[in-house]
């Protein structure tokens, strides 16, 4: 059984890297979000502080910068191609084993199996978007909390998945109370307040504000959807979800003052 879950998961890197790397290259799918994690990663890179770094979930650009800065950025969408196709089959392998806290190893592989060449789990490879990368931490850290019963490993988990994609926080946190038996009441409780300081201090360090969450992709984003395009502001920014809903706006809208500046803003 090790043998053919070791050649379904290979199989599984082969399909995301060739997907990312020729059939839909990352970096000739630069639009939307995925330019607005660009840009917040160009900035990051060079180091500038900006209220807008927290605006989307500062996670994933910081995870570009970090490989722009390891890796340089001749070939920077090859190496992320790389990296998100590791990252997605670790994904799968993680529910691997946790599927196999209910179910028997035949179901297990086959739930493998059709995670291997489930399309939506292969095409966010080939994005500059965060979906990779968060299912990757959701999935790593259920595992470490669930299978491993490793609470250290769950707790930084959850403070990673709280930066890249606030809203799956929402699952992790209740869990770090009533999944583990390591430890009392007042000892999780403290892994909370942790999470949520050191999340919120690395957001105060990026922009200026302190936050426990992005202020916007985040625990907001059951406010509102966007409905058509997105916006631009005077600086160049791009920015969607939530906006439209929220501030009444049904098509493409550009604003004239930088988007920090306006009172939507909050």
């Amino acid at each position: 059984m090790k043998k053919s879950v070791a050649i379904v998961l290979f199989f599984a890197f082969l399909i995301r890297l060739i997907f990312s790397t020729m059939i839909h290259p990352i970096g000739d799918y630069i639009f939307s979000d995925s330019l607005t994690y660009w840009n917040l990663s160009n900035e990051l890179f060079i180091g500038r502080h900006d209220l807008f770094n927290i605006f989307y979930p500062p996670g994933y650009p910081l995870f570009i910068s970090l490989v722009r800065n390891l890796f340089g950025n001749k070939h920077i969408f090859i190496w992320l191609g790389i990296i998100q196709s590791i990252l997605g089959t670790l994904t799968i392998y993680f529910v691997l084993k946790i599927s196999q806290l209910v179910l028997d190893k035949k179901r297990s592989f086959f739930l493998l199996f059709l995670l291997t060449i489930y399309y939506p789990l292969v095409d966010y490879t080939g994005y500059l978007m965060s979906e990779t990368l968060a299912t990757f931490l959701l999935s790593f850290t259920l595992h470490c909390l669930l299978v491993k019963n490793n609470y250290p490993l769950s707790v930084f988990g959850t403070l990673l998945t709280i930066l890249v994609r606030s809203n799956l926080s929402l699952t992790l946190l209740p869990l770090l109370f009533i999944s583990t038996k390591k430890g009392n009441l007042s000892h999780r409780f403290l892994a909370i307040i942790f999470i949520l300081i050191v999340g919120g201090s690395i957001n105060f360090l990026l922009s200026g504000k302190f936050s426990v969450t992005s202020l916007n992709g985040g625990l907001n984003f059951m406010q509102g959807q966007c409905l058509i395009g997105h916006s631009n502001d005077s600086t160049g920014r791009a920015f969607g979800p939530p906006v439209y809903m929220q501030r009444n706006i049904n098509s493409t809208r550009y604003f004239p003052t930088p988007f920090t500046n306006s009172n939507y803003f909050y």
